[in-house]
């Protein structure tokens, strides 16, 4: 695969957020961040500026020359994706987000009590595909990005659902895949689908290639 035309800048996503509850619990997903760290990987190959951001997840093998913040929450991940977009050329979304976290979080641990059961009233968690698409509607340096994908991560409907979210946050490409056979699991089930109106059909591969069909498309 040819490097890109340009030495371009990415600003990646990945892992999953946890929601914190108490000092010991979270509200968290089984995402391990597998996809962003070949996605990162195989953009620092063929010569691009990678800044990964990984919630919740590390990386021994990554190219030294990829540039890690680590966060925890959603709330966390927005702020670092909005700090960090100025400038780049690339956004790809395939961090696991949490929709909701808890009103509350105890300062200590919760307790077993004798009703035994345990209400949490939650919350939305920040929308940074939203943030970003606001910023980039009123031009502003935080949000002028040509290109940006992210991933749908699907039970059903997966294909509506994919094309809901392409709509809605004026995406240039999303890859919906189907879960939860792809978490911990090295082989994803996934299908690509463009704003253009270009599709892939659906397709069963390592993570690692699905990385390097991504950017092919990218260049």
């Amino acid at each position: 695969m040819p490097n890109f035309p340009k030495k371009k800048k990415f600003l990646i996503t990945c892992g999953g957020t946890r929601e914190p509850i108490d000092p010991v619990r979270f509200i968290g997903n089984w995402s391990t961040g597998t996809i962003g760290f070949h996605l990162a990987n195989e953009a620092a190959k063929l010569g691009a500026d990678v800044t990964l951001i990984c919630a919740n997840c590390s990386f021994s093998q990554l190219s030294l020359t990829i540039k890690q913040i680590y966060v925890q929450t959603a709330q966390e991940l927005h702020d670092t994706v909005l700090r960090n977009l100025p400038n780049k050329d690339v956004l790809i979304m395939a961090a696991a987000v949490a929709d909701f976290t808890p009103i509350k979080t105890s300062a200590r641990k919760i307790k077993k009590n004798r009703k035994n059961e345990l209400v949490l009233r939650l919350k939305r968690t920040p929308d940074i595909l939203e943030a970003v698409k606001k910023k980039k509607s009123v031009g502003t340096r935080h949000c002028l990005v040509p290109t940006i994908s992210c991933f749908a991560a699907e039970t059903d409907n997966f294909e509506k659902n994919a094309l809901k979210k392409l709509k809605e946050k004026n995406l240039d490409m999303i890859v919906v895949n189907k879960v939860p056979e792809s978490f911990g699991n090295n082989l994803v089930q996934y299908k690509i689908i463009e704003a253009s109106g270009k599709t892939t059909p659906w397709r069963k591969s390592t993570k690692k290639k699905l990385a390097e069909v991504m950017l092919k498309t990218m260049q």
